[in-house]
């Protein structure tokens, strides 16, 4: 699969941010608010924000900031979320945690995690019915926004080893939290 930990994965990607009909339930209702949405790789942050506000002018684009970490950044913050909360209680931010994570992601470089094939179809046949009625209800289609061209993902993928490779590093940024 991916990373092992809780079934089978040392990081997770079924996470609750996925969940678009839960996200856009808490905008529902609110006076006075048009909700839209706007999806990333298939909806460009400046021209989005340029047809807010109602600017009629195509914006160049440029380098794109926000890559994927490499999987043994993301497999080490994993293991320090586990012991360090990213959050407290109170909703405050953990920001010595936080600025720990933000070296981690500098550091830690390499390519980015990958999944495999079977695995990123697994993961689009789970969302693709909260998908749809996303879509239908923006009148977007599902095939511009949830493309289901799996070519580019290798058939598998093996990071069995990635916990060995990584074993120093962890300690390092354990010890330093």
């Amino acid at each position: 699969n991916y990373f092992l930990h809780s079934r089978r994965s040392l990081v997770g990607d079924d996470l609750f941010f996925y969940d678009f009909e839960s996200i856009l339930s808490r905008f529902d209702g609110l006076a006075n608010c048009e909700l839209g949405v706007f999806f990333y790789g298939a909806d460009r942050p400046v021209d989005v924000f340029a047809q807010l506000l109602k600017i009629n002018h195509r914006f160049e684009s440029g380098s794109r900031h926000n890559s994927a970490l490499s999987a043994e950044a993301q497999f080490i913050l994993s293991q320090l979320n586990l012991c360090y909360p990213v959050q407290f209680p109170s909703g405050m931010r953990n920001d010595a945690y936080r600025q720990l994570q933000r070296r981690i992601e500098r550091e830690v470089s390499g390519p980015p995690r990958t999944i495999s094939r079977q695995s990123a179809i697994d993961f689009l046949a789970r969302y693709s019915e909260a998908n749809r009625r996303v879509c239908g209800r923006f009148g977007r289609s599902s095939e511009e926004v949830f493309p289901d061209d799996f070519s580019t993902y290798p058939l598998d993928v093996d990071y069995s080893q990635l916990p060995l490779h990584v074993k120093d590093q962890l300690l390092h940024y354990q010890n330093l939290s």
